[in-house]
């Protein structure tokens, strides 16, 4: 096995997200990878993610090769997962398949699962979207503010929790309750349906 290193070229940008789950500066090569990276640092199964991990070699055509899968997770179950994120008008031809199923071979034999993730899966409107919000928002900090304090007072005494109702009982606006708002959804005192646009009427559910 070994570990490429990315670097700057003509052919490739690369990207940087900062992800407070692993405590770390992940470097991407394409916008999908630095995309998917908003899904793996707020799913509540994934405990750590490395992107550019331990290569391995995989035969192919009785030629050996070198592959470096884009990420590799793991799991709260302690399962890890090889990652390969593409866009899906690549994946479509006889080629690619012959040498992912020969990956996921070379994978198993190390004792890890390789999966293949797309923008199908990654670019899922709203919810990136809202995903991105809550990075944009999420503090390093892990007390709370004395206001947010305040919301999650207001969010557990409340029968109905709208995003309305505490803008309401706060007597603030939405650009100004929605930083603390993000904050509260990424420490998961607070969730909501990142499925639907984060809104004043969507609801809110506290946990205590």
């Amino acid at each position: 096995m070994y570990k490429r290193t990315l670097k700057k070229s003509t052919v490739k940008n690369i990207h940087k997200f900062a992800s407070i789950k692993c405590d770390k500066m992940m470097i991407l090569e394409s916008s999908l990878e630095y995309d998917s990276c908003f899904h793996f640092e707020f799913s509540k199964k994934i405990v750590t993610y490395e992107a550019q991990p331990i290569g391995f070699r995989y035969k192919l055509y009785g030629q050996i090769r070198s592959y470096t899968p884009d990420f590799l997770v793991t799991l709260d179950n302690e399962d890890r997962i090889f990652y390969e994120v593409k866009p899906f008008c690549k994946t479509q031809y006889e080629e690619f398949e012959l040498e992912f199923e020969a990956k996921q071979v070379a994978a198993l034999d190390l004792g890890i699962k390789l999966e293949l993730i797309t923008e199908k899966q990654i670019r899922v409107k709203p919810l990136l979207n809202n995903l991105k919000l809550i990075h944009r928002y999420q503090r390093l900090e892990h007390n709370l503010t004395s206001f947010q304090k305040q919301l999650l007072k207001l969010a557990i005494s409340a029968e109905n929790l709208t995003l309305s109702y505490l803008i309401e009982n706060t007597q603030t606006s939405f650009s100004e309750i929605i930083p603390h708002i993000a904050d509260l959804l990424a420490k998961g005192l607070l969730e909501s349906n990142l499925l639907e646009p984060l809104e004043c009427d969507s609801n809110l559910y506290s946990y205590g």
